[in-house]
């Protein structure tokens, strides 16, 4: 169905094909932490968990004011690990009320959510 060029990763170079793998890698994870987020939120419907987008923005901003060279990539992963399950505890309320409608439907909610804030 896809043409083949779509897949052939042949011409790019072994610097931008390991920098793609570093940032797959990293979306990867982010959505898994995420998914964590949004599970324990889930599980625990604690309002003490409702600072989570508050925690997620002020790591946000901190990400956004720093420069890349100033933190360790190992610890600028952490803040935006950090970060991700903050948007997982806030897009629980989301998942809770997809549950109570039609489960079948996560999936679908979660990626649209993602997408539109």
């Amino acid at each position: 169905v896809y043409p083949k060029v779509i897949f052939n990763f042949g011409n790019l170079d072994k610097s931008t094909k390991s920098h793609l793998k570093n940032v797959y890698a990293c979306v990867a994870m982010e959505i898994i932490f995420a998914a964590l987020g949004a599970a324990i939120n889930c599980y625990l419907q604690s309002s003490v968990l409702h600072f989570g987008g508050l925690i997620g923005l002020f790591v946000f901003m901190y990400l956004t004011a720093t420069s890349k060279d100033s933190a360790p990539p190992m610890k600028r992963i952490g803040y935006v690990s950090g970060l991700a399950g903050c948007l997982g505890l806030e897009s629980s309320y989301l998942l809770n009320y997809v549950i109570a409608v039609d489960p079948s439907i996560i999936v679908t909610a979660f990626v649209r959510h993602q997408w539109c804030s």
